[in-house]
């Protein structure tokens, strides 16, 4: 757990809840709404999301905005997330994708508010986002497999003890070392294509959360915590906004391979079918052939 989690874990869900694996609390919300799961969740997962996002964005209220929009998420689609123990990689790629979301909006206001000139500075700024270090490690964690990134994210970015990880995601501490070991060397060398030098990877490995998370305000956590259980109470619009967009392009993502697979598969059949019942010919001596 990281430093603030273990600060505010005890000021926003029971202390039962500190210890409880994320596959037991996301089972316990899933299965009955239970808001200090969700909290614990939020306390224990907040300063990852929350870097993610200001890694990408930049601006703070609108940091703010992709954070909560991001648990939002979480408590619509919740039961979706397979398996249940792979709630921080799940977490890390849903800010991303609102993260994004939130900064082309940014861009559009930019646009829209200052003329051509006045913008170019700010945009170029934004646009460079995902040159930096710590934008290019995002990006290149959500290109892993989620058997390896889901490890990275919690071990690393998290600094969470392996063990209890281990258990979260049903595997034996064995092989969660073992692929954690392969992910970090897939990741390296991912980053190396990208021109990042191996002592600066090797230093992210050892900074781990100092470099990635970042400290979330305890008035932000507190109001994202009661989304668990007050998921369709006043939520500020923009976050509402984001969330939705975040939910729709999750399920394109899915429709779109299963519906092109429907499709090929038809396909298949109906040529087969048409082959099967076509005749061989029309004259009758080559019938007899």
């Amino acid at each position: 757990m990281t430093s603030q989690a273990a600060r505010v874990s005890g000021l926003l869900a029971p202390t039962r809840d500190a210890g409880a694996s994320d596959a037991d609390l996301l089972n316990r919300f899933v299965t009955d709404r239970d808001g200090p799961a969700f909290t614990a969740l939020v306390a224990r997962h907040g300063p990852m999301v929350f870097g993610v996002c200001q890694r990408i964005v930049r601006d703070w209220h609108t940091a703010e905005d992709a954070f909560q929009a991001t648990f939002l998420v979480l408590a619509r689609k919740a039961a979706s997330i397979s398996p249940p123990g792979a709630v921080a990689g799940w977490l890390h790629g849903v800010a991303r994708l609102v993260a994004k979301d939130a900064r082309r909006a940014e861009l559009r206001r930019t646009a829209r508010e200052h003329t051509t000139a006045d913008q170019l500075e700010p945009v170029a700024r934004l646009a460079n986002t995902d040159n930096d270090l710590r934008g290019a490690l995002d990006d290149e964690l959500r290109k892993l497999p989620g058997k390896y990134r889901d490890l990275l994210v919690a071990c690393d970015l998290e600094d969470r003890p392996r063990a209890p990880v281990a258990v979260s995601l049903g595997i034996p501490e064995g092989t969660l070392s073992s692929r954690l070991t392969t992910a970090r060397k897939m990741l390296a060398e991912r980053l190396a294509k990208r021109g990042i030098a191996p002592g600066i990877v090797a230093a992210i490995a050892l900074s781990g959360p100092q470099l990635v998370a970042c400290e979330v305000p305890r008035m932000v956590l507190t109001s994202t915590a009661r989304l668990g259980s007050d998921a369709t109470g006043a939520v500020p619009i923009a976050v509402t906004a984001l969330a939705s967009r975040a939910i729709r392009a999750m399920t394109y993502r899915i429709l779109v391979p299963v519906a092109l697979f429907t499709f090929a598969a038809i396909s298949a059949l109906g040529a087969a079918l048409a082959v099967a019942h076509s005749p061989r010919s029309t004259h009758p001596r080559l019938n007899h052939l």
